[in-house]
């Protein structure tokens, strides 16, 4: 009977087989499609099923290793994944911290830009020139501030322009250098640089001495005049500079002469005039080349007319200046007093102190005779 009940039992899964049936029946569907009953004994069903579960061990265990070997790579994948998904996380980070440093950047530039833009309207306002608008035009052409800089320079160049035509006609050369510092570039340069190269030359000629007309050829070369008389000034201290301080007995004689000049205009004598001036003067106050003999005759017809009793001239011997140059030119400036009666006793008299400048030839004879400072 055990033998009978192990003879039915199932060989796949050991439950119990009906009689009559190899395999029970869940087993029954896959026995008969695997192996056909009537090619098989039920030993050689026991042999097939005992080398059969032989191989599923062993598929099984091939299975079981290649399901181990096989999930590594699952878990690869799904880390490479993850990899994949955090890079594109990263790339996606990353630009957007690209995007707001560039931002950040561009603003900053921006900002540094307005800053310098600024500071440099500033500087352009402080100097209030319109050469420092021009500047700020040239530098930003289409800054915050081209209008604003634009008007200014308008309006600086019509104050300068009034300015200037009020200015035009003054004879005073520090003015017009202040003109000039005042207005860096102005369009009256030239005409502002004539006008102080001309008064320059007139105090030079009027001063006419050797230091004078040094410091003009100097201010020519500094830049300071337009140097129009340049090379009259240079001809003109090359001979001054030659002249020599008067001294000794050469000085004794020049002082004789004066005395005898003033005597003899004093006492309006012709014959001691002659004397010591020759038969003419070049020049005589302001008159040009007349004769000493005519020059008592004025003097006399003046003093007539006027009801002029006498006139004395006199001079301080000690005070005078002689220089020569080297042609036997003498130079004399000499400080004179005058003094003036009149017929009628009631009238007080007048006195009178001025500077005469005076020239004598080498043979010590009076050829020029003016006051200081005039034409």
């Amino acid at each position: 009977m055990a033998d009978n009940d192990n003879e039915n039992k199932c060989p796949l899964c050991g439950k119990q087989a009906a009689e009559g049936d190899n395999f029970c029946k869940d087993c029954q569907e896959i026995a008969q499609n695997a192996y056909p009953e009537e090619l098989l004994t039920r030993q050689e069903i026991d042999e097939i099923l005992e080398d059969e579960g032989e191989e599923l061990v062993e598929v099984v265990s091939e299975e079981s290793e290649a399901v181990t070997v096989a999930d590594p790579p699952q878990q690869e994948s799904f880390s490479q994944s993850n990899k994949k998904w955090l890079v594109f996380l990263g790339i996606g980070i990353g630009l957007l911290i690209a995007v707001g440093a560039f931002s950040s950047y561009n603003f900053i530039q921006r900002k540094s830009a307005d800053e310098t833009e600024t500071a440099y309207w500033h500087k352009s306002i402080e100097e209030n020139t319109p050469l420092s608008y021009s500047k700020y035009l040239v530098q930003y052409p289409d800054g915050k501030y081209v209008v604003e800089a634009e008007t200014k320079i308008r309006v600086l160049r019509e104050n300068e322009r009034k300015e200037w035509e009020e200015l035009r006609n003054s004879n005073n050369v520090d003015a017009l250098f202040r003109f000039m510092t005042d207005h860096p570039e102005t369009p009256y340069t030239r005409e502002i640089r004539h006008a102080i190269d001309s008064l320059s030359w007139i105090t030079t000629t009027k001063e006419n001495t050797a230091a004078a007309y040094l410091a003009y050829i100097e201010n020519v070369k500094l830049g300071r005049y337009t140097g129009e008389y340049e090379e009259l000034a240079q001809q003109k201290y090359d001979y001054l500079s030659q002249l020599k301080k008067v001294e000794g007995e050469d000085l004794t004689a020049v002082k004789t002469v004066l005395t005898k000049l003033f005597k003899s205009l004093s006492e309006t004598d012709a014959k001691d005039l002659v004397k010591v001036t020759g038969d003419s003067i070049h020049r005589f106050y302001s008159s040009q080349n007349k004769a000493s003999r005519a020059i008592i005759d004025s003097l006399k017809a003046h003093r007539k007319s006027d009801k002029i009793k006498t006139v004395v001239y006199a001079y301080i011997p000690d005070s005078i200046e002689v220089i020569k140059d080297n042609k036997g030119i003498y130079f004399i400036t000499a400080p004179v007093s005058e003094e003036i009666t009149f017929n009628d006793r009631k009238k007080k008299k007048e006195r009178a102190s001025y500077t005469i400048n005076m020239e004598m030839n080498d043979k010590k004879q009076v050829k020029v005779l003016y006051k200081a400072g005039s034409k």
